[in-house]
């Protein structure tokens, strides 16, 4: 990245959350903000996302499995070893909280899996989705 593009970036971003602060200070005292960013409790949010997960160094073996005709009897054969292997899938989250406390919260979280990879034409890796 050239230098100038970085100081746009940095210079862009400074001006967002100057402004930021200048409209919370135009719209209360400081005092006022002081007092109510301290208290979380009864506050409820929402948070949306992405997040990258990144498979590395995973060992694929890829094996050939063979019946004998005779006794049926499973015979494996190593075809190919590669390591290391990587993958990367992208998935959408999203969580809705609630603080109880000012140091207890509680939160419901899901998220499913967008885009998916596959490693070395035999293994699809993706994420199908996440709750808890």
């Amino acid at each position: 990245m050239s230098g100038f593009k970085l100081l746009s970036r940095v210079w862009l971003l400074t001006v967002i959350m100057l402004s930021s602060v200048v409209v919370q200070a135009e719209n209360a005292s400081v005092t006022d903000i002081i007092q109510t960013s301290n208290k979380k409790s009864e506050r409820n949010y929402i948070s949306l996302g992405t997040a990258l997960n990144e498979f590395r160094s995973v060992k694929m073996v890829l094996v050939e499995v063979t019946f004998d005709e005779d006794d049926g009897a499973r015979q494996e054969s190593t075809v190919a070893r590669r390591f290391p292997v990587t993958a990367q899938t992208y998935a959408l989250y999203g969580t809705i909280g609630t603080y109880i406390t000012d140091q207890v919260k509680t939160e419901l979280r899901y998220g499913t899996g967008i885009v998916s990879d596959r490693m070395l034409n035999a293994m699809d890796v993706n994420i199908n989705y996440w709750f808890s």
